[in-house]
């Protein structure tokens, strides 16, 4: 077999992050589609108010995991996620006791603070793997297989107990993960010996592929937030919805499983724009396309694109840095994409409608991949010239 085609290799480290980045930090993400409409139906909210409550959440998970990031080369770990962990399930568990507005904001803010915790801790491991695009690819496989059962069950949760039973679903899950979570390394165990930054951050590059990254999360929860109404609008049954979600994540695998497969053997910057190009067709459809049949096929083929694209995009920022300082910073602006979405998403859909909403959606994920190729340049250069220096000292 060639040596290069190797997915599974270091699967614990991945298994590990998986459950501190989407198993805890990214989940309320991951529960968009039924958070947002439960929320609206269950309070009766306008879905801009309950697109703005979740944003909230979002955000103070994004500020938790920019303020763990100056922190991250020299804190414990292991423990630091354990502990993000614990107050996140407090958080969701607090959810299922308030009926008020103003107290469920409160504990959703709570919630989203353990869950930034332990995405900065998740990444940041992450990034100190030999090659950070490759690890990524195999969390994306986990995501799209261990939380595609998740989906489908807080799919039933929500049909029977509306909001509540997201939140009581959120609380059992990051519960669980708090196992492989104790797995994680407590330092920088596996951080690997060609590090051509020699531990310095190239800030330009950084700020760069963190915006890059604030961008990517946006558009992503553009549409997979709002996935729910776009199915709804077309005509598609509630229960069918979370089924395709569910299911759209299992396949979605195959994008994970890919990446993990080749990592950087085509390159940095060709993976991210064939990845992107196929996500703005996809989009294109699903925003406008009023048959079921089509809207199906899209959204499962964009999910590819999503785990695809996000092992590479990734990838980058854990390579500018491999003590983790980028990866955890970019986690955090991830959240802060997220965060942003519903609320401005949710004004675009109220006040001009979904295609609207993807047209600013495509033009943004240019952004994206003009962001994504300057950084896979500027580090392609660095290591042509490390391995140049590298190859005069041996020859000398």
């Amino acid at each position: 077999m060639d040596a290069g085609f190797r997915p599974f290799a270091g699967f614990k480290l991945a298994i590990s992050a998986y459950a501190a980045t989407w198993g805890t930090g990214f989940l309320s993400y991951c529960a968009m589609p039924y958070l947002i409409g439960s929320v609206a139906d269950g309070m009766g909210l306008e879905i801009d108010q309950a697109g703005l409550i979740a944003s909230a959440e979002l955000l103070v998970v994004a500020l938790s995991a920019f303020a763990i990031s100056a922190r991250v080369r020299v804190l414990p770990r292991r423990k630091v996620a354990l502990l993000g962990g614990v107050i996140a399930v407090a958080g969701h568990s607090l959810s299922l006791l308030t009926n008020s507005i103003e107290m469920l904001v409160i504990c959703r803010a709570l919630a989203g603070v353990g869950a930034g915790m332990a995405l900065a801790i998740g990444n940041a491991c992450l990034a100190a793997a030999h090659d950070p695009s490759k690890a990524y690819g195999q969390v994306m496989m986990l995501l799209a297989t261990v939380t595609a059962g998740i989906i489908v069950g807080m799919g039933y949760a929500t049909e029977i107990w509306s909001y509540y039973g997201v939140y009581g679903a959120q609380a059992i899950v990051v519960a669980l993960m708090l196992i492989p979570m104790s797995f994680l390394p407590e330092g920088d165990e596996t951080l690997p010996e060609d590090d051509v930054n020699r531990g310095k951050v190239p800030l330009r590059p950084a700020v760069v592929i963190v915006i890059g990254i604030v961008l990517w999360h946006f558009c992503d929860n553009s549409i997979w937030g709002f996935s729910e109404r776009i199915a709804n609008k077309i005509g598609m049954a509630p229960d069918t919805v979370g089924w395709l979600l569910g299911s759209g994540l299992l396949v979605g695998s195959i994008g994970g499983f890919i990446a993990s497969s080749i990592g950087t053997r085509y390159g940095r910057i060709w993976p991210i724009c064939v990845g992107v190009a196929s996500a703005v067709t996809c989009i294109s459809v699903i925003t406008s396309t009023g048959a079921i049949p089509i809207y199906t096929v899209s959204i499962l083929i964009y999910i590819v694109c999503f785990t695809f694209i996000s092992s590479y995009i990734y990838g980058l920022a854990g390579e500018l840095d491999h003590h983790g300082r980028v990866m955890a910073a970019a986690s955090g602006a991830g959240n802060l994409g997220v965060a942003l979405a519903p609320f401005i998403s949710g004004w675009l859909i109220a006040n001009r409608g979904f295609e609207v909403m993807g047209t600013v959606v495509i033009s943004t994920l240019l952004i994206v991949v003009t962001s994504s190729v300057a950084v896979g340049w500027h580090i392609n250069q660095k290591l042509k010239r490390a391995a140049s220096s590298s190859s005069d000292l041996s020859i000398g």
